[in-house]
């Protein structure tokens, strides 16, 4: 189990990890308040970005004695021995350095030996218990290490002789053998007084609020700080268990911020802190517990005289961390004799408490609170629970700390992941993501090997936290850890919420390619969308239709009947939320149309439309290219009163766009003029000029390609006056005067960029020639025209080198374009009018504008233009059916097989 007695006490001095005592209630942070938003990409929990400093984010723990006790620190101790003389301690910190190493390293729930030592030196020490005829009852049976089931942290057990069991505190035992309460006058000159102990002790056993309060009422002249803490946190502890919270919604069965006993209780507080009567123990205890009381609803922050408190103890936090105001602090801090200085444990519950109202600490308590996490680490003593939350409350507040601090987080997390529960490994891996930080590899590994552990406990908000992690910090999991993850969204789909859903389609989406869920996994996650459709919110249909629209795997799911069902869905509820949604959201739903190929009915684009009508005037420039870019894909014309909102937005956020929304803007507005004779709008010129500004730096060969289209569509496709020198020639148009948009069109001309000659040039030839996938389809093509006789080439360019030919027919000068999914926009439209003025709908596939465009300029280029579409090829079952289909499409084109 542990070796021998000696060696563990040898050893003690190394690793000091200690129990977190029951009254310090540090819990971890509630998931319902805490929850990450994947596409919107909001904090768990409250945050100030103005308190930033530019770095890392970390925390941690440190198992200390008890606050106003004094344990080491060069006393002479008498010497203590347990279990008939198995093991002898010189002192109280001995004595917790075996107990905590003890219970760190030995199994879970697995009894030791009733003839070992280590029962022989429990049993003794259980004896010295202050409590002990209540904790041994009729006797003590067996002991053993178990987990808490909610928090997680380790405790001592002891299983009684009528099967019954029971936690204990080898603390308190320690304190009773070594007579520490009754040398603790310095501190607490009543320490040892068994009536105070009594008080304690009937606070801590208080059974309702009611109750507590009447402990207050009738003693809290008698308080010290140590009942001060002991009745806050019981006040939290029982409001948390009697109000139940859901979300934002909080059932308040227990509400006492307005009481007087409270308010009494509260001034308490603040004349102790104010009087520096309150050490690191009580002042972290009473700060964690405000803020329970304040999350379980059972207090306002504006109730009487909470504000003021919360404010005297942040003041006051630094002496209170560091034990002392001196400024030689800094190096007593590292010492191991600094008994005064906060343990970890109060460090967690400080931070907690902070974060967990959204209460920005001064520059002083972080400063303190950073040396005390460094020092934590070094000596070994942060716990999976106080690593997790202090993680948690250094994100959630947005501190960024040094690189030390950061450094000791990365390690405890590293050290303590093998013990984390669900929701720590999920709060620190929320903190990672949301700091920005990634962890060390050898943390991301413990980590993800604590997730594969713990999958079969993870809750729905647990699973969804991890995957925004995941995507948030661009890191693709291991495959064990991605499998163990999917599993667990199988499991929960069916009971998660819509916020759940979106993050977890936006994560998919975000990690892929590098990661493909599995079939089982998608189908378990849209049939959680089509029942939560209804319900969703504006921004949990856009974030879930985004997972669509970049996720290739999901997109190719929409193809199959149940992909359709869950689109119409999601539609209907696009639909149905479109009055209300912001123009980032209208934008990322008119996008997603596109991306997927999907266009809606008549009736359900018109409200798309005022709703993108109503939102433009307000619109930021990656929105307005995304419903422009929506509009061309899917080649439809904006109304009269989409297309003038759309000219005053483009024009309005035209120099703010990035080269990909300008782009995207400028492709947008040509495909449509030449595919669908829409005119250009008047910013058309000012478009030009925003590329013109551009940092071509920053410019990507997809930037640089995307303009080169939509310089060749406006050059080749519309006709005005442009003049262009590149490497293949002089480009001259003459203008088409009789154009309602002649003069916008001569505008643009007027501003492209001279880059449009060289770079852009060169990277769309360059597309062009490294753009070769010889699919399926067109090897049966090539097959059917060999068995014709017909001479052909495969994958060739023209003789521009703008565009890849899938094949060409060099005696009829025929190039011939095999056509998969991607070329083709399933559109939904209006067959017939129902009774009622209902419309019956049905489904025609018809080719992208992109396609379109494509097609037009091979025509430029070609005698004749053939194109097969996938679905035409599908139908033939035989090479002689495919060599006939083959040999009609080419009659159809004037070519004789």
């Amino acid at each position: 189990r542990c070796g021998s007695m000696a060696a563990a006490l040898a050893s003690a001095a190394l690793v000091a990890r200690a129990r977190v005592d029951t009254r310090a209630a540090l819990s971890e942070p509630s998931s319902s308040s805490a929850t990450p938003r994947g596409v919107r990409g909001s904090p768990r929990g409250a945050s100030s970005a103005g308190s930033r400093r530019g770095g890392a984010r970390g925390g941690g723990r440190a198992p200390r004695p008890r606050g106003g006790t004094t344990r080491g620190g060069g006393r002479d101790w008498p010497s203590v021995t347990l279990g008939d003389g198995a093991v002898t301690f010189g002192s109280p910190d001995d004595a917790m350095r075996f107990f905590n190493r003890l219970l760190e390293t030995s199994p879970v729930d697995e009894d030791w030996p009733v003839a070992g030592e280590t029962h022989a030196v429990l049993l003794d020490a259980l004896g010295r218990h202050p409590d002990a005829r209540d904790k041994m009852g009729d006797g003590v049976a067996t002991f053993r290490v178990s987990l808490h089931p909610t928090e997680g942290y380790r405790s001592f057990v002891a299983t009684r002789v009528d099967g019954t069991a029971v936690d204990f505190s080898l603390r308190k035992c320690v304190d009773v053998a070594f007579g520490v309460n009754a040398n603790a006058e310095r501190r607490n000159p009543r320490a040892g007084d068994p009536r105070r102990s009594a008080l304690t002790a009937r606070i801590a056993r208080a059974e309702s609020v009611a109750a507590c309060l009447d402990l207050v009422a009738r003693h809290v002249d008698e308080f010290d700080r140590i009942h001060v803490a002991a009745a806050m946190h019981r006040l939290a502890r029982l409001a948390q268990r009697d109000n139940e919270v859901k979300g934002s919604s909080v059932r308040k069965a227990a509400t006492f911020g307005d009481d007087a006993r409270w308010r009494e209780l509260v001034r308490r507080a603040g004349a102790m802190c104010d009087a520096r009567e309150l050490d690191a123990r009580a002042h972290a205890s009473i700060v964690h517990s405000v803020a329970a009381a304040v999350d379980a609803g059972a207090v306002e922050m504006t109730s009487a005289g909470v504000y003021e408190l919360l404010t005297s103890l942040e003041r006051a936090a630094p002496d209170a961390l560091l034990g002392r105001s001196s400024s030689d602090v800094a190096s007593d801090v590292e010492s191991d004799v600094a008994s005064d200085v906060a343990s970890g444990v109060e460090v967690a519950n400080l931070t907690w408490g902070f974060a967990k109202i959204g209460w920005q600490p001064s520059r002083a308590t972080w400063e303190a609170t950073e040396r005390l996490v460094v020092r934590a680490s070094r000596r070994g003593e942060m716990n999976a629970v106080e690593t997790s939350n202090v993680a948690w409350a250094f994100a959630t507040l947005g501190w960024e700390p040094m690189e030390d601090t950061w450094r000791a987080l990365d390690l405890s997390v590293a050290a303590c992941a093998a013990e984390m529960t669900p929701q720590g490994v999920g709060n620190s891996l929320w903190a990672y993501a949301t700091s920005g930080r990634c962890p060390a590899e050898a943390t991301l590994r413990a980590l993800e090997a604590a997730i594969a552990r713990v999958e079969p406990e993870l809750s729905i908000r647990d699973q969804a936290v991890a995957w925004w992690s995941f995507a948030t910090l661009g890191t693709v999991p291991s495959d064990r850890c991605a499998s163990a993850l999917e599993r667990a969204t199988r499991r929960l789909a069916r009971s998660m919420s819509s916020i759940d859903v979106c993050n977890v389609a936006w994560a998919l989406s975000t990690l892929s390619p590098g990661l493909a869920p599995s079939g089982e996994t998608l189908r378990a996650l849209a049939q959680a969308e089509r029942r939560l459709a209804p319900a969703m919110t504006p921004s949990d249909v856009a974030g879930v239709m985004m997972g669509y629209a970049l996720n290739d795997a999901r997109r190719e799911a929409l193809l199959a009947q149940s992909g359709d069902d869950t689109w119409r869905a999601l539609e209907a509820a696009a639909v149905r939320c479109a009055p209300a949604m912001d123009a980032a959201h209208l934008g990322n739903v008119m996008y997603c149309y596109a991306a997927c190929g999907r266009r809606a009915s008549a009736s359900a684009w018109a409200v798309l439309e005022r709703a993108v009508v109503a939102a433009l005037p307000v619109a930021d420039a990656a929105s307005v290219a995304h419903v422009v870019y929506a509009y061309a894909r899917l080649g439809v014309v904006p109304g009269d009163d989409a297309t003038r909102a759309l000219d005053d937005a483009a024009g309005r956020t035209a120099g703010s766009m990035s080269a990909r929304n300008v782009a995207n803007a400028l492709w947008s507005f040509l495909a449509l003029a030449a595919t669908r004779g829409a005119p250009l709008p008047r910013c058309y010129g000012a478009l030009w000029r925003a590329a013109g500004e551009l940092d071509t730096r920053a410019m990507t060969d997809v930037n640089w390609c995307n303009f080169f289209h939509a310089y060749l569509i406006h050059a080749e496709l519309i006709g005005v006056s442009a003049t262009h020198a590149g490497k293949k020639g002089v480009h001259q148009v003459d203008v088409v005067l009789d154009r309602p948009d002649a003069a916008a069109l001569v505008d643009g001309a007027r501003h492209f960029p001279p880059w449009l000659a060289v770079e852009a040039e060169e990277a769309w030839t360059r597309n062009a020639f490294e753009e070769v996938e010889v699919s399926s389809g067109h090897r049966e093509v090539a097959e059917a025209l060999t068995r014709l006789g017909i001479g052909h080439e495969m994958e060739c360019l023209t003789d521009d080198e703008y565009f890849s030919l899938d094949l060409y027919v060099p005696e009829h000068d025929c190039a011939i374009e095999v056509d998969g999914p991607t070329h083709f926009v399933d559109e939904i439209v209006a067959l017939r009018e129902r009774e009622g003025g209902d419309e019956l709908v049905g489904r025609v596939t018809r080719r992208t504008t992109a396609t379109e465009l494509r097609d037009m300029f091979l025509r430029k280029r070609h005698g004749r233009v053939v194109t097969m579409p996938w679905f035409e090829l599908d139908e033939c079952v035989s090479r002689e059916e495919r060599a006939a289909y083959v040999a009609g499409k080419l009659r159809a084109a004037g070519i004789e097989p």
